[in-house]
């Protein structure tokens, strides 16, 4: 019984070891693959590499659930346009918030100050001079006392 217990440790490692030189290889036959797939989507060098580096990352902490491992390069394609489709949204949403951040608070510049405070005078005395013509021009008390 302790024979098993004993050799239970170099089984699982003899099995981990062979899983990582499975997966080695299979990194080395598609290894400029999930660039190039990122790369189709996102035409950024810097975005593609990330997005690849990331792709296989997942791929090696998922790769022991992998059920048919021959399927291994369909599923790093679809992991990595996956990827990089989410960093194409995020990147968008990204530049849509900075961009309506930006136009949200138009600043004003001095001349923009004296033109609304010159536009808020005239107005001004257009109201009141208003006021004057149709008081002089009513003759009704009660209008005359609302204006």
């Amino acid at each position: 019984m302790h024979e098993l217990a004993d050799e239970l440790p170099r089984r699982l490692v003899a099995v981990d070891s062979e899983l990582e030189l499975e997966f080695e290889r299979r990194v080395v036959e598609s290894s400029t693959l999930a660039f190039r797939i990122a790369y189709g989507v996102l035409r950024r060098r810097e975005d593609a590499e990330d997005v690849a580096q990331d792709a296989f990352a997942k791929a090696y902490r998922s790769f022991r659930q992998l059920r048919d491992r021959d399927r291994f390069r369909a599923w790093l394609v679809r992991m990595t346009w996956r990827l990089a489709l989410d960093r194409q949204r995020s990147d968008r949403r990204r530049a849509t918030r900075e961009t309506i951040h930006a136009t949200k608070a138009p600043t004003m510049t001095t001349t923009d100050h004296v033109i609304e405070h010159e536009r808020a005078q005239r107005l001004w005395e257009a109201i009141d001079a208003c006021r004057k013509s149709c008081a002089s021009s009513s003759s009704s008390p009660e209008l005359k006392n609302t204006i």
